[in-house]
């Protein structure tokens, strides 16, 4: 059993045991991980300087966080929450939060890309704004389409095509991508 929080040695020693060959960076994921800047910012120093790459997931509500670490990191992927997640009663002030963050990270020259999740409830003209804000910090989009759950549908093929073609008209086709909740298709999770 190990003690919360961890100290940074052990962590250090662990993540050296795992180590591989193949090993493309130590990521840091959920919950939120700037929910604990103070602890990422001790460990996220502790492994870069011990040559490792890092590699950031952040639901991007933080940005005053972010700044904290984000010349830490070399990747970051930060989401962006669409209106038909129903995250936050005042839903453009949260996407407001998440491009500040995703411009601190591309600023400190972080490899960064948004993430949105969709569903047949996502509006086009959302897309649209999400694309033309990234356009601007010259982030790509991943666009990954919901995990049916309860009421929440995903959305058609055709609804697919009409969000790519939507971002496409601010964001090169290399500047865009679809994606799957990989783990859960494979039932990891």
């Amino acid at each position: 059993m190990v003690s919360n929080p961890v100290d940074t040695a052990l962590l250090l020693k662990c993540v050296k045991m795992l180590e591989t060959s193949d090993l493309h960076s130590v990521s840091f994921t959920g919950g939120e991980p700037l929910h604990q800047t103070d602890f990422l910012k001790i460990v996220s120093e502790t492994l870069f300087q011990g040559g490792y790459t890092l590699y950031l997931e952040t639901n991007g509500s933080l940005p005053n966080c972010a700044s904290n670490v984000a010349e830490l990191f070399e990747y970051c992927c930060c989401d962006i929450k669409d209106e038909s997640s129903g995250a936050a009663s005042d839903w453009k002030a949260l996407v407001e939060k998440e491009f500040e963050t995703i411009q601190i990270f591309t600023e400190a020259k972080a490899k960064t890309f948004a993430k949105v999740v969709v569903t047949s409830k996502t509006k086009i003209e959302n897309i649209e704004w999400y694309a033309r804000e990234l356009a601007k910090m010259r982030c790509p989009l991943c666009i990954q389409i919901v995990t049916p759950f309860s009421e929440v549908k995903k959305p058609s093929i055709k609804q697919l095509f009409q969000f790519t073609e939507a971002a496409s008209k601010y964001l090169g086709k290399n500047d865009i991508s679809l994606s799957i909740q990989a783990h859960k298709v494979v039932g990891i999770l």
